[in-house]
C-alpha cells in the first residue's frame, strides 16, 4: 500500500522507526535481517514495518519463529500462524522447536531465562545458516520501562538500569524501541493486522508480567501518566553513563588485569587506586570473561570482592556465584573458576542475602521463590513438586526468621532429615559423596538457629512437616540469569 493512502499515524510510525534505525546505524544496504516473529501483535507489526521499509533500507528479510514446547496446541497454533503469515507476505521463514523444559531440568534455569537462552542461541545459529547480518526483535518503549523497574526491584547497577539496548554486539537490533505499546496497538488496529495471544503473558507469577499488569498501571494512575516516558529517558541516561564507564574501564582493564585460562589476575596496588565505579566495572568485565555476559554479579558480591581486594593482610578467598572464587594474596588478586581448579574454600568469606517471604529473591545466579500456605491449601501438585530436590516445604512455626541464602561457612552443622543428631556439613558432604570442588557452590538456606536446607540434598530435621503443622513455607530454588 502506498504511504499516501495510509492514516497519518501509520505514516508517522514508519518514519519514526526509519529515523530510529538511522540514528543507531542498525542496518546497512545489502544486509539480510532475521526477524524474530512470535505471532504476537508487536512482532507482527515489526515484520510489516520492515517489509514496508525494505526497499528504502535496501535490505532483505527472513522470518524465524521458535516453539519453546511450553504451551502444547497453543504453541503449534502460533507456529502455523507465523508460517502462514510469512507465506502470504512472500518472506522466507524458518520454524524451529526446542525442548526448553529439558533445558530447564539440565540447567535449573527459570522458564523465562531458559527460553531466552535457547531462543537466542537458535537465532544466532539460523542467522549463520542463512547469512543474515542482523537479528531484529520487537522490544518497544514499554518493554524498556518494565526492564528499568525490574532492575530497580532487583537492585542492579548503572549497567542494568540501562535496560534494553537498541543494538547489542552489532547484530541484535530493536527497531521499535522508540515506539510505545499504545502506538503499536493503534497502528495494528488501523492496518487490521491479525495476531495471536500468548496466554502465559497474563500470568503474574512472572515478574515482568506483574510489573506490566500491576505496577506500571498503578504508578501511571497514582503518580504520573508520564511514567513510561520518564523511565525510558532514565534508561537512555544510564546507557550513556554505562558506555562512558565501560570505555574508561576497557583501557584500565588492559593495564591492570592479566587474562589466563579460566582466571583473571589483578595487580592490587593499582586496582586499589581506582575509583570505586571503575573497580566495579573491572570486576564485571572479569566475571564476564569467566562466565559469559549472561551471568552478572550483583552489587552485594561486587562490594564483597572490593572489600577483599582492599585489605592488606594475608591470603583470603571469597566464594561467588556460578562457581567463581575471588582470591587475594597480598599485592595480587584473581577471579577464577573453582570447578576447574578443584579449589576448596573451608575458610572462604561468605556473602548472604535476606529472603523475601513471601516473594522472590535473586542472589547471583539463583532465584528462590517462597510462599506461605496452610496444610489445607496443599494440593497434589505440591506433593509432586516436593519430589524435586530443589522444591521443599518447611514448618513455618519452627523457623527463626529472618531467612538468608548463602554458601557454606566454617563450622556449619545441621541435622539432616531422618538423622538422630547434628553432623558437620563437611562430613555430610563426604557421606553423600559430594565432590570437593562442588561443596562450596551448593546453596544453603539458613535462619538464626542454623541451617534450614542444604539445597538439592536435605532439609534440617527441626523444620520438617509433622503432625500438627498448620502453616507451611514453600521454597522453590532455580537458577536465574536475568
Amino acid at each position: 500500500m502506498l504511504s499516501c493512502f495510509m492514516p497519518n499515524e501509520v505514516t508517522r510510525l514508519h518514519q519514526q522507526v526509519f529515523s530510529y534505525i538511522r540514528q543507531y546505524r542498525m542496518l546497512n544496504a545489502g544486509e539480510c535481517v532475521l526477524v524474530a516473529v512470535s505471532g504476537g501483535r508487536d512482532s507482527v507489526l515489526l515484520l510489516h514495518v520492515l517489509l514496508f521499509l525494505q526497499e528504502r533500507l535496501e535490505i532483505t528479510l527472513h522470518v524465524v519463529h521458535v516453539n519453546h514446547q511450553f504451551r502444547g496446541a497453543e504453541a503449534e497454533r502460533d507456529a502455523e500462524f507465523v508460517r502462514s503469515l510469512a507465506g502470504k507476505l512472500g518472506v522466507g521463514c524458518t520454524i524451529e522447536s526446542v525442548d526448553v523444559p529439558a533445558f530447564m531440568r539440565e540447567t535449573k534455569l527459570s522458564p523465562q531465562d531458559a527460553a531466552r537462552q535457547c531462543r537466542y542461541r537458535l537465532f544466532y545459529t539460523i542467522a549463520e545458516q542463512i547469512r543474515a547480518e542482523k537479528i531484529a526483535t520487537a522490544h518497544h518503549a514499554d518493554d524498556q520501562a518494565e526492564t528499568v523497574l525490574m532492575g530497580l526491584i532487583r537492585g542492579v547497577g548503572v549497567r542494568g538500569l540501562g535496560g534494553i539496548r537498541p543494538v547489542v554486539d552489532g547484530r541484535i537490533i530493536r527497531p521499535l524501541l522508540s515506539c510505545t505499546r499504545k502506538q503499536i496497538e493503534r497502528v495494528a488496529q488501523l492496518c487490521r493486522f491479525s495476531a495471536v495471544t500468548d496466554s502465559s503473558n497474563l500470568s503474574r507469577k512472572y515478574l515482568r508480567n506483574a510489573v506490566r499488569l500491576d505496577l506500571l498501571p498503578f504508578l501511571r494512575q497514582h503518580f504520573t501518566p508520564a511514567i513510561q516516558k520518564r523511565l525510558t529517558n532514565y534508561a537512555h541516561i544510564f546507557q550513556e553513563d554505562a558506555s562512558f564507564i565501560e570505555k574508561i574501564a576497557r583501557k584500565r582493564y588492559a593495564q591492570i588485569c592479566r587474562i589466563q585460562k579460566e582466571q583473571v589476575d589483578f595487580e592490587l596496588t593499582v586496582f586499589r587506586e581506582e575509583d570505586a565505579t571503575i573497580q566495579r566495572e573491572l570486576l564485571y568485565k572479569a566475571f564476564s570473561e569467566l562466565c559469559g555476559q549472561r551471568y552478572r554479579l550483583e552489587i552485594v558480591h561486587v562490594r564483597a570482592v572490593i572489600a577483599l581486594f582492599s585489605r592488606q593482610e594475608g591470603e583470603k578467598i571469597l566464594m561467588l556465584p556460578n562457581g567463581v572464587i575471588a582470591c587475594r594474596t597480598y599485592s595480587h588478586g584473581c577471579l577464577k573458576k573453582a570447578q576447574r581448579t578443584g579449589t576448596a574454600c573451608p575458610d572462604a568469606d561468605q556473602v548472604s542475602i535476606a529472603l523475601n517471604v513471601p516473594g522472590t529473591t535473586r542472589y547471583g545466579g539463583l532465584l528462590l521463590e517462597t510462599d506461605v500456605i496452610t496444610v489445607h491449601e496443599m494440593e497434589w501438585h505440591d506433593l509432586l513438586l516436593g519430589q524435586s530436590p530443589y522444591c521443599q516445604y518447611f514448618d513455618y512455626e519452627q523457623l527463626c526468621f529472618p531467612l538468608r541464602l548463602r554458601f557454606r561457612q566454617p563450622g556449619d552443622k545441621f541435622q539432616a532429615l531422618g538423622m538422630k543428631g547434628k553432623k558437620r556439613l563437611k562430613e555430610f558432604f563426604i557421606d553423600r559423596k559430594v565432590p570437593r570442588h562442588k561443596r562450596h557452590i551448593i546453596p544453603i538456606l539458613a535462619d538464626r538457629a542454623g541451617i534450614v536446607w542444604v539445597a538439592g540434598y536435605s532439609i534440617d530435621e527441626r523444620v520438617k512437616l509433622r503432625v500438627g503443622t498448620n502453616t507451611i513455607l514453600r521454597c522453590h530454588l532455580q537458577q536465574d540469569t536475568s
